[in-house]
């Protein structure tokens, strides 16, 4: 979070790789200007804190792989060897999975939360807290009173205060989901299905190389 120039030198020196999130094509000539080694480009779809102006990863992953000379890792939406070879398509040079990687055995998130994100569909998100840091959450009782408010047009301090009255923690790790901030992404919509990490691993491939021949069928 934030440009990379104030700290970069100090890690460069003990030779740590240095990878910049950008949410904007502008912010990945920049990272790279400050000698970043790579970025990697997230997209609106993405739980967490995605791109504010909400650009999908289809646009907003091209858009910086056409501005960047640098690496660029994609990002946002992607839970399938399918998506993996769409962003390879976009001219990425790899990819990062969030949401997938949450629901696994291994991952140490509550129990609820993850029954909760694993029963979501493609719309059940949205995003929150515009212009104080937006963050993708499943919709629940805290995202509805916020809404309401932001509806109701109530004061920009009370709006943020009401933001910051719930985290990430209560539901991840208190597993209330009711009133936690339940961070997904749009993908949640697309998993099924509880697996090791290994598992996971192991279908991505299958899914990509089967993405990878249809591509190549195509040609015909």
């Amino acid at each position: 979070q934030g440009g990379p120039k104030a700290y970069i030198g100090r890690f460069k020196a003990a030779g740590v790789k240095w990878l910049q999130v950008v949410a904007a094509p502008e912010h990945a000539r920049k990272a790279e200007a400050a000698g970043v080694d790579a970025v990697i480009a997230v997209g609106g779809e993405a739980g967490g804190h995605p791109a504010p102006d909400e650009v999908s990863s289809l646009v907003l992953v091209r858009a910086v792989v056409k501005a960047a000379s640098v690496p660029v890792i994609g990002s946002g939406g992607v839970a399938d060897g399918a998506g993996i070879a769409a962003m390879f398509c976009l001219g990425v040079d790899g990819v990062q999975l969030c949401t997938r990687f949450l629901l696994t055995e291994e991952s140490n998130l509550h129990p609820t939360y993850k029954a909760t994100v694993l029963a979501a569909g493609i719309g059940d998100t949205t995003l929150v807290g515009r212009g104080a840091g937006p963050v993708r959450v499943l919709r629940n009782l805290f995202t509805a009173e916020l809404e309401a408010a932001e509806r109701a047009g109530r004061p920009k301090d009370e709006l943020k205060q009401l933001y910051g009255s719930r985290s990430l923690k209560e539901a991840a790790f208190d597993g209330d989901v009711a009133w936690g901030k339940v961070e997904a992404g749009q993908c949640a919509g697309l998993i099924d299905e509880l697996l090791p990490a290994a598992e996971v691993v192991r279908r991505l491939v299958a899914e990509f190389e089967a993405a990878r021949a249809r591509l190549a069928g195509l040609e015909a």
